[in-house]
């Protein structure tokens, strides 16, 4: 059976998309690499033109809702894991991919899935995992994070306070 042909990338595109490591190497082991790659998402973000709109961040892959800017999706998930797995090398000492090759990623319908693929992100139950709260968010140019989040929880609180909760502890 011949392989299915790829969509092309849209600009301006809503985007849900997960990002795995290589043989399940750790892409995050603390507070302080949950702060770098924060940093490196926003400027990865704001370079592309892209709008992040809910996130995850769990030991071993991170989950993404954004809104692609005017350059291909691949180039900012490529840019993105580029960069962090350059950093995270540097700081580990280490060498080699940190990501899989290749992104997978899910185009939606912004009216339709925007509000319940956030509800899913906020309530992915992972033991190991990092929910981004409403204060990881600040300097994500015009992101639509607190509106989503109001829509999903009526303005109710939301399920993970503070700066980066670690669900371990």
């Amino acid at each position: 059976m011949p392989r299915l042909v790829r969509l092309p990338s849209i600009p301006s595109g809503w985007y849900y998309v997960v990002l795995h490591s290589v043989t399940n190497r750790r892409i995050v082991t603390s507070n302080a690499e949950l702060k770098t790659i924060l940093k490196v998402l926003r400027k990865t973000l704001h370079e592309k033109g892209a709008r992040l709109h809910a996130g995850y961040i769990a030991e071993h892959e991170v989950h993404l809702v954004l809104q692609a800017g005017k350059g291909r999706l691949s180039g900012i998930t490529g840019r993105f894991q580029h960069e962090y797995a350059r950093v995270f090398n540097r700081t580990h000492g280490e060498h080699g991919s940190l990501f899989r090759l290749h992104h997978r990623a899910l185009l939606f319908q912004q009216q339709k899935w925007l509000v319940p693929l956030t509800h899913f992100i906020h309530w992915i139950r992972r033991l190991d995992g990092w929910c981004l709260s409403r204060t990881s968010f600040t300097g994500f140019a015009a992101s639509g994070h607190r509106t989503t989040i109001r829509a999903v929880f009526g303005g109710a609180a939301m399920p993970c306070t503070g700066e980066a909760r670690n669900r371990t502890g």
